[in-house]
């Protein structure tokens, strides 16, 4: 419940329904709003209140296949007249919010494997040089004194990648559990290590569900640590001070992420383009130098925000109004644990604001109107989708559209066990238990953009 506050004229319809959703300290598993989620896995849309939101939820792309010139909703042809295959269009399904146009979701469109990949080159590559993150930004730590240093748990180093971090932090605080247990049970042996934590031939542990190495524990000598990793930027790297984009800085693009994104973005401009007329609100807007259908559907994945979210997580009511290309959508990737994110409108005022569930996996796509709308997350939920009903299997991507995706996005030579950017199919016992435990209590949220 809201205070009497809270439900003054100083708090805006967004940020209330950001209290209303957000985590709670004393409930961290609360679940007691979700008979309001939009659940596009299930096709639920709320209760109470908010039941009839399950009704503004309309498939734009049926999930027979886009090719399917039977299926409900017709296909979507190109400008020969001819069907387009999955090679230009993503033929899973795709839904919609009638109070949300150019809106698009695409639950469970990622395969697994693909999530896991994307996963890994998130926390291996893309948060690494030439790439930006907010470690970066941060002020050095002051020297410690050698007596101080000695009573360091660990000492990190410049040329540590990010990842081996992780890896260090899940060792130490393995070997803390481990001390301490041996300690309270008195049967510490000093002469064999043989009872040491380990799996699978690695010296790291998976770690539990709702467990993460304690930050208290993890002292360091210098700024640089896995647990203080908020951002990645790639491609144009936006400047949070001076709010803008330079063109001069930038990185390069992962092959992988702008193929992934110009599949569902050219999906959305041609449902756009397709069930509008031109004249309704429903169009996406259109630069000055639009000259035909062509350019409405071209999309530049030019730059890219990496968000790595722990349980604790929350990300405030904004906008993304700073890039050149405002008629250009923005292709949103789920990955770890599932979150709420608010949908809200045009301004922090307007209702409904919708709260919807997303899975890792899932796929958003702000296009037209919607491209301008308010939105943040509220919470993630930390136990998973453990504590979450089942997705409806006639709802989501089928396996076959899964691979499909997987298909476009893997180079030819996949069979030698490499995918884009040197992702390898294969990890190594230690990194495929280390990722585990990462996306057991993380989510990575990867938002591509056109700027220019």
């Amino acid at each position: 419940m809201l205070s009497a506050t809270e439900q003054g004229g100083n708090t805006n319809a967004f940020k209330q329904a950001q209290i209303k959703h957000r985590r709670q300290a004393e409930n961290p598993y609360r679940l007691d709003d979700s008979n309001n989620w939009i659940d596009f896995g299930r096709g639920t849309g709320g209760g109470g209140r908010n039941g009839n939101l399950i009704e503004s939820c309309q498939v734009v792309v049926p999930s027979t296949g886009l090719h399917d010139e039977n299926a409900d909703g017709g296909p979507i042809t190109g400008d020969d007249g001819g069907v387009r295959f999955h090679d230009d269009y993503y033929e899973g399904p795709i839904y919609t919010l009638s109070g949300a146009p150019g809106f698009f979701f695409a639950p469970q469109a990622l395969h697994p494997d693909l999530q896991r990949w994307i996963s890994f080159a998130a926390v291996t590559k893309y948060c690494e040089p030439p790439h930006v993150t907010n470690i970066d930004y941060l002020v050095p730590c002051p020297k410690k004194s050698s007596e101080a240093e000695e009573n360091t748990t660990f000492t990190n180093r410049d040329e540590d990648t990010m990842w081996s971090l992780w890896k260090k932090e899940l060792r130490e605080d393995d070997q803390r559990q481990y001390d301490k247990k041996e300690a309270n049970s008195c049967r510490i042996d000093t002469k064999s290590n043989s009872n040491a934590p380990k799996i699978r031939g690695s010296t790291i542990t998976i770690q539990q569900r709702g467990s993460q190495p304690n930050k208290k524990n993890c002292k360091n000598s210098n700024n640089k640590s896995f647990q203080k990793l908020t951002w990645a930027t790639m491609g144009y790297h936006y400047d949070w001070t001076s709010r803008a984009y330079h063109p001069e800085v930038k990185s390069d693009m992962p092959k992988l992420i702008c193929d992934l994104s110009k599949l569902f973005a050219t999906t959305a401009l041609r449902v756009l383009l397709s069930s509008t007329s031109g004249t309704d609100n429903s169009s996406p807007p259109r630069s000055n130098n639009v000259r035909n259908d062509d350019d409405v559907l071209s999309y530049d994945p030019s730059a890219c925000i990496v968000n790595y979210y722990n349980e604790k997580s929350l990300m405030g009511g904004h906008r993304d109004d700073l890039e050149y290309a405002l008629d250009k959508p923005i292709v949103s990737l789920s990955f770890g644990l599932p979150a709420i994110f608010l949908l809200g409108g045009p301004t922090k005022e307007d209702t409904p604001i919708f709260p919807i569930l997303v899975r890792p996996g899932d796929v958003m796509i702000m296009a037209g109107p919607s491209r301008l709308y308010y939105h943040g997350m509220a919470r993630l939920l930390p136990r998973g989708t453990d504590l979450l009903p089942a997705v409806d299997r006639n709802r989501v991507a089928s396996l076959p559209q899964q691979l499909a995706v997987m298909d476009q996005l893997m180079l030819p030579d996949g069979a030698s066990g490499q995918s884009h950017d040197g992702c390898c199919n294969q990890l190594s016992p230690e990194d495929d238990t280390a990722l585990q435990s990462y996306l057991c209590n993380h989510r990575i949220n990867i938002n591509v953009r056109q700027v220019y």
